[in-house]
């Protein structure tokens, strides 16, 4: 049993909270008080550190597909004009910045929400990160070529 009080000495030492708070009621633990937090954002915090030194290659797959895939949007919206982008927040950002600075912004928009999700879902961020990647590099072929050839039932 003395070995419970010492125990326990070290984590009020360690939480810089006095007995006498702990027992006066002054101060209430709460859960998130604990080492073990749970939630959204302590998932995120846990997950962030050493992320983009790990998956650096597939950040920079993602990176230079993105980067096709506003400039393809470009290429298409010069010529048919931002009603045509079927993604709705880059037709929203074309709309209000223009057929240049609306797909730039709506890529910075898909690079960070894949990067968040994948950072997330870290134990399949290499699945994340490489699916968004060749979906981008689908994307930007089909705003150069495809859209010409093949036209998905979808959007026909």
């Amino acid at each position: 049993m003395p070995e419970a009080g010492r125990v326990a000495r070290l984590e009020r030492a360690a939480s810089g909270v006095s007995a006498e708070e702990i027992a006066g009621g002054v101060v209430a633990r709460t859960m998130s008080d604990g080492p073990e937090r749970r939630g959204p954002v302590a998932t995120f915090r846990r997950n962030y550190p050493g992320f983009a030194r790990r998956y650096r290659w597939l950040l920079a797959v993602l990176l230079v597909a993105l980067l096709c895939d506003a400039s393809s949007t470009i290429y298409f919206m010069q010529r048919d004009g931002a009603e045509a982008e079927v993604h709705p927040v880059v037709q929203l950002a074309s709309t209000i910045l223009g057929t240049i600075a609306g797909p730039l912004v709506g890529a910075l928009a898909k690079a960070a929400a894949g990067v968040v999700v994948a950072i997330y879902w870290r134990r399949f961020a290499p699945h994340i990160l490489l699916a968004v990647s060749m979906l981008s590099f689908w994307a930007t072929w089909y705003n150069i070529w495809g859209a010409d050839m093949y036209i998905p039932w979808i959007l026909g």
